[in-house]
């Protein structure tokens, strides 16, 4: 699995990626997407977010490294997109936006196209450094357990007498298991009593009643 882009929003979260299949045994390389809205964990997020301080140091946006991370208080990383060669990760562009102060857009930011150094002969016009290579593999892993289906997980405090007992597909529940045999059952009504009988019952039991004598 190779993923090729990578989108983090408040409400959705965009992978894409490529695989490659074997098809009459022949190797073919299917590309696939996931947009979802389950949000991803904490450690996605953050790992996802950490490149702002790449993003700012590739734009050339901030003279002093040591400036840098006061740059990044208001950057959003929003996507990242990534290139392969033979099954390995050649390079990068970093996707982010910046608030401005007198604007109520922000500003989009993507990084120039750097690549990974493999020979060995490191160049700042052209390479990305390892810091940022680290942090963009950690994302990816990330990403490839999200595909897998790490996701954020909602928990809801239940208390005990909000916990409705549900019964399986094809399962009945017995209303009346531990209550005993013995004894009239108060609450059941007997639907097939006839109230008429029971009001000329009541009746003549009146009549045979007689006044107590004084």
């Amino acid at each position: 699995m190779h993923v090729t882009k990578i989108k983090i929003k408040q409400d959705r979260v965009f992978v894409e990626y490529d695989k490659i299949v074997i098809v009459e045994d022949k190797e073919l390389l299917n590309k696939y997407s996931i947009d979802s809205p389950e949000q991803p964990v904490t450690e996605f997020k953050k790992s996802f977010q950490s490149l702002d301080f790449f993003l700012i140091e590739l734009c050339e946006l901030c003279d002093k490294p040591g400036e840098i991370p006061i740059m990044c208080e208001d950057v959003t990383i929003t996507g990242l997109t990534l290139k392969y060669a033979d099954g390995e990760l050649t390079s990068a562009i970093v996707t982010g936006t910046k608030q401005l102060a007198y604007s109520n857009s922000p500003l989009v930011l993507n990084t120039p196209n750097k690549s990974i150094n493999i020979d060995g002969d490191f160049n700042k016009m052209v390479h990305l450094t390892d810091p940022c290579i680290a942090t963009l593999k950690s994302v990816i892993d990330h990403a490839k357990d999200y595909v897998k289906g790490e996701r954020l997980q909602i928990e809801m405090d239940l208390k005990e007498d909000e916990i409705v007992q549900v019964a399986p597909k094809d399962e009945k529940i017995d209303l009346t298991e531990g209550k005993g045999d013995e004894g009239p059952q108060d609450d059941v009504v007997n639907s097939n009593v006839d109230q008429t009988d029971i009001g000329e019952q009541i009746k003549e039991n009146e009549d045979v009643l007689q006044d107590p004598p004084e």
